[in-house]
């Protein structure tokens, strides 16, 4: 018999923020640049005053968007800096 591990729990913004200056995966829709995103993944960074920061540093600059929802790196340590 095949076990299914789960190794990561996705979280609504409004349900839980991630830890500021985390790094973690998020699922985006929105607009940049004449470009549409329909839950698209991404790796950010959230702060409480500033709000979300893309690693693709075009999201961060005149584009609409609405983070779903998030989820950490930690069972592979990929929010360590």
């Amino acid at each position: 018999m095949i076990e299914k591990q789960v190794i990561t729990t996705w979280h609504t913004p409004e349900e839980k923020a991630p830890k500021e200056g985390e790094i973690v995966v998020v699922t985006i829709s929105g607009t940049c640049r004449n470009v549409t995103f329909d839950h698209r993944l991404e790796v950010a960074e959230y702060y409480k005053d500033e709000g979300w920061f893309f690693e693709n540093m075009v999201l961060n600059s005149g584009a609409d968007l609405t983070v779903h929802a998030w989820a950490d790196l930690e069972p592979y340590e990929g929010g360590k800096a």
